[in-house]
């Protein structure tokens, strides 16, 4: 008789795993959960098909057009539980998680919504977080969980946690949660030198636990069924609450947000300087939550500062036009009748905006950092620089962009599925040790 094969008892069982969006950021964000989580459908690990869940914060809204239909979607309750819980903490994990003779308060996760009749945790063989910045504790698990970073600014633009250097203030408890739960995860995963380089030094994230992977990116343009003709349609300003028409004046268009890495202070001052100077063009404002920038939005010192350079811009505020946050399509069309792309930060771990202005042919003006210069010699991104610090040579360059009529060809850009299935079967690795 021919000797009998042993099947482990879950080979048919899939590996549930779980990508985590502890925050219901959008963009580029979004885009990086959507990616992990078709990535993940489409393996196996061991002999075992993978079933991906995609878990969001309550009332999130999201577009299924990034999600390959295989993935579900679902929210995932995080909850404050006793770290002395054998449970959800091991004791390798405390040991970690303690700082002194302090522990950190523990927050794991516990029951799924809206399913919670029929799927609890206890199916979730393993979670991937993208990112660990939980103000109430830090993350824990009995299941084994990798994070990927994608960035850890507070480390080199400390005023996005605030400008009054309170480090017990909720923000920077959030840092010092989140580098306990690198510390304490089963693998941590980042995507250019200089985050790498933040996680092992200032994550205190070992070596041994560090997995590099390719930049992340879904080619909106390639899903976009818009047509390069269309202008955009209409959009309300939100500086005058007015209707604009896309593309009725030149334009060149600003993606940013409410933090203040993205340098919207000197930014303002640099188009002050662009406009005094004769500066034609409109500059378009848009992304995650600039509504906040609009005077009167929020009381937040920070957001109040912006307020106060836009009322008293002076000859030229007519020129800013605030348009927020847009869905995919109406951004494309956005980013392919700009003059081109304005990349104001002061330190970020790059944007995939400068690889999608390129897609459909848009010139781009980039700060100069670390990161954005590995995308652009990444993807050979031909951009223009700019010092983020200097309001003359912002200013300056912006007028030479601005008369600049060179278009570039739109560019196929390609990040192979094999490649990309390498890297997260390394972090499976170390998440299920054999």
């Amino acid at each position: 008789m021919p000797p009998q094969l042993e099947i482990p008892n879950n080979f048919y069982t899939p590996l549930t795993i779980a990508v985590v969006m502890p925050h219901p950021w959008k963009g580029g964000f979004f885009r990086v959960a959507c990616m992990l989580a078709n990535t993940l459908s489409l393996m196996t690990f061991r002999g075992r098909p993978i079933s991906a869940v995609l878990s969001v914060p309550p009332d999130y809204e999201y577009e299924r057009t990034f999600l390959e239909p295989q993935v579900h979607v679902d929210t995932l309750l995080i909850q404050k539980v006793d770290g002395k819980d054998a449970r959800f903490v091991s004791d390798e994990a405390r040991s970690t998680i303690s700082i002194g003779p302090d522990e950190l308060p523990i927050v794991t996760p516990l029951t799924t919504y809206p399913l919670r009749e029929t799927r609890l945790v206890d199916s979730i063989d393993g979670y991937i977080l993208l990112n660990a910045l939980f103000y109430e504790g830090v993350f824990a698990s009995a299941k084994p969980f990798a994070v990927y970073m994608a960035d850890l600014i507070q480390r080199h633009v400390p005023a996005i946690y605030g400008t009054d250097n309170n480090y017990d203030s909720n923000n920077w408890i959030a840092d010092r949660n989140q580098r306990a739960t690198l510390k304490n995860a089963h693998a941590v995963f980042t995507t250019t030198p200089g985050t790498r380089q933040d996680v092992l030094t200032y994550g205190g994230v070992s070596k041994s636990k560090h997995v590099d992977f390719p930049l992340f990116f879904i080619d909106i343009a390639e899903n976009s069924t818009v047509a390069s003709a269309e202008a955009g349609g209409q959009f309300t300003d939100l500086l005058t609450g007015e209707k604009v028409t896309a593309g009725s004046n030149r334009y060149f268009l600003w993606v940013t947000n409410a933090s203040p890495h993205k340098n919207q202070i000197r930014g303002l001052e640099m188009l002050r300087a662009y406009y005094d100077q004769g500066g034609e063009l409109d500059c378009y404002i848009c992304g995650p939550v600039t509504e906040l920038l609009v005077p009167g939005a929020s009381d937040l010192p920070y957001l109040k500062s912006i307020h106060k350079k836009i009322t008293s811009f002076g000859p030229g505020v007519d020129r800013l036009k605030i348009v927020s946050y847009v869905d995919e399509k109406f951004y494309l069309n956005l980013l392919r009748k700009s003059e081109f792309l304005w990349h104001n930060v002061l330190y970020d771990n790059g944007s995939f905006s400068i690889i999608e202005a390129k897609l459909v042919g848009t010139p781009v003006l980039s700060s100069s950092y670390p990161q954005i210069r590995y995308i652009a010699e990444t993807y050979n991104i031909g951009c223009e620089y700019f010092d983020p610090r200097s309001v003359e040579d912002g200013a300056t360059s912006l007028a030479r962009m601005s008369k600049s009529k060179s278009k570039t060809k739109p560019a196929q850009l390609e990040i192979t599925q094999v490649d990309f299935r390498q890297n997260l079967l390394a972090v499976l690795d170390l998440m299920f040790p054999d």
